[in-house]
């Protein structure tokens, strides 16, 4: 069981002033016992989401003047595929320095 720290605080210094210091040992665990209570009988822990909604079957025909299935562009020049600089020439490296 993970208590949160506040919960822990405030449980020790709450059975440590009702019922002194054998009030702060058992504050802990009594704790522990509580929250597992809370989670398991608590109708706020009992939370669940809606059922989905079942699918709708999509309308086939296409909305008029649009096309069935859009056209493919080509694609663009020098694009990321493309091992050429923008202008179409091959990249021409420098000679190397030193040599």
């Amino acid at each position: 069981v993970r208590l949160n720290p506040l919960t822990v605080l405030v449980s020790v210094l709450l059975a440590a002033e009702l019922a002194g210091l054998l009030g702060a040992l058992l504050a802990i665990p009594a704790a522990g016992v509580g929250q597992i209570l809370l989670r398991e009988f608590a109708p706020a822990g009992r939370r669940t989401l809606p059922p989905p909604a079942p699918d709708r079957p999509r309308d086939q025909t296409p909305a008029p003047g649009r096309p069935r299935h859009p056209a493919r562009r080509p694609p663009a020049p020098g694009g990321a595929l493309s091992q050429e600089p923008p202008g179409g020439a091959p990249s021409q490296e420098p000679p190397p320095a030193g040599g």
